[in-house]
């Protein structure tokens, strides 16, 4: 598969069971963790910046940053850009991991 040329033939969106890594688990990382439950995928994040209780709640496991790319077979990030100063924007990025 070329980069930017996905064919929809060769996407199988299969997430069954698939380890899905999120970095950042602010309001859009929620929704996306939300959305990957229905397709019965298990939710690791790495965000050091909310309380453990908000894992528990989303039911997902909280692991460290290398965690991620260990085990991960999707990651999607999440983080705020702060060099936007007050329009802070926040960036998305998926990548699958096969």
């Amino acid at each position: 598969m070329d980069v930017g040329h996905l064919k929809r033939e060769e996407f199988k969106g299969e997430l069954n069971g698939k380890i899905f890594g999120l970095m950042g688990f602010g309001l859009i990382a929620k929704k996306v963790s939300t959305l990957a439950k229905i397709f019965n995928a298990h939710i690791i994040a790495y965000d050091p910046f909310i309380d453990p209780s908000i894992a528990n709640e989303f039911n997902i496991k909280l692991v460290e940053i290398n965690e991620i790319f260990e085990q991960a077979n999707v990651i999607s990030i999440h983080f705020i850009n702060a060099h936007c100063g007050e329009n802070l924007n926040q960036t998305t990025l998926l990548f699958d991991r096969g």
